[in-house]
């Protein structure tokens, strides 16, 4: 369901398919093969997310599979993308992999987003994810930890 989930998104991100458009489609195709993946994509609370990894594809079933929510997927902050935000608490999550990091350059630019969205009064929260997916109980109560401090911020 993650890659129809990604496809959709990636359909809604280019203008190639709209909501309406395909519950148009689940409409008029009732009872055809792909109809009822399609409509437990549309139906995922807070919409199909678009993600540009298997590590995003990945943390947002992690997030999902454990309740958590009110995040927004690579979303555009001060400027910057980051990979997972929680805009109202002024938290993000920035998924951290060698992959993506393999070259100098691109690692002293997320040091420098990092520090950039700190001074702007966002808590980043760094996540390596290969360790991540070793550790998922500790990956999630960090979580949901710095969810708890960043709500009693918002709070005081």
């Amino acid at each position: 369901m993650y890659e129809l989930e990604a496809l959709v998104a990636e359909a809604h991100f280019r203008r190639r398919a709209r909501e309406p458009e395909l519950r148009d489609q689940l409409a008029r195709n009732a009872g055809r093969p792909g109809v009822c993946p399609l409509r437990e994509v549309l139906e995922i609370d807070g919409g199909p997310q678009r993600t540009r990894s298997g590590g995003e594809r990945w943390f947002l079933r992690l997030l999902r599979e454990s309740g958590v929510q009110g995040f927004e997927v690579n979303a555009t902050i001060f400027g910057w993308e980051v990979d997972f935000l929680w805009r109202d608490l002024g938290f993000c999550i920035e998924l951290d992999g060698w992959d993506g990091h393999s070259s100098r350059a691109a690692f002293e630019k997320d040091r420098r987003k990092w520090a950039d969205l700190s001074v702007r009064g966002l808590t980043v929260m760094p996540v390596a994810t290969r360790s991540a997916q070793r550790n998922k109980g500790e990956t999630i109560r960090q979580v949901a930890e710095m969810l708890c401090q960043a709500k009693s911020r918002r709070a005081a």
